[in-house]
């Protein structure tokens, strides 16, 4: 084999090493970015049930919209009196000031029923424009109830999907002007 020739052979092999470790960087470049993107997106959660579904997750932050959908079923199950399945989403706090109340009113023969009809949301604290039913037989009345709520974050159950909890509900008490 000639000089010429050899030399020749190498800087074709030279040339073809460079392409393939050029074509072997894009590639692993291609992938660690493929890889990057799919670590930071959310996993894929799959519930196994009777039927298997994909569920969304969700980070542990509660929105406006999660919120008013808790306090619109909440406030029914703290105060109305034909109601189960409290505990889950009352303080223990407030379930001993619900059972309290509940029997006073089983004492008297009433039943109370209360629709949440306007939220406003202000940082920390909820303020509820709610409607007050009482019956005492076929007699019923309806007050405003005006109340202010303080939610308590707590871990996410089957039966709290909303990972929120009734800390303390206070009435609104409104002052009259005298004049």
């Amino acid at each position: 084999m000639k000089f010429t020739v050899a030399w020749a052979n190498v800087i074709s092999q030279n040339i073809t090493l460079r392409i393939v470790v050029g074509v072997l960087t894009l590639c692993s470049l291609f992938f660690s970015i493929a890889l990057a993107r799919l670590a930071i997106r959310e996993p894929l959660i799959i519930e196994r049930e009777c039927f298997s579904r994909t569920l969304n997750s969700s980070n542990g932050k509660h929105n406006d919209k999660e919120i008013e959908n808790f306090i619109r079923v909440a406030i029914p199950l703290r105060f109305d009196s034909k109601t189960s399945d409290y505990r889950s989403y009352l303080s223990d706090d407030e379930i001993s000031f619900r059972m309290k109340e509940q029997d006073d009113m089983i004492k008297k023969g009433m039943i109370q029923r209360v629709l949440v009809t306007n939220i406003k949301i202000e940082k920390d604290l909820f303020t509820v424009d709610t409607d007050r039913i009482f019956s005492l037989g076929k007699v019923r009345s309806a007050l405003s109830f005006p109340l202010t709520v303080e939610l308590l974050s707590v871990t996410r159950t089957a039966s709290n999907p909303y990972g929120l909890i009734l800390k303390r509900v206070k009435q609104v008490v409104e002052k009259e002007n005298s004049k």
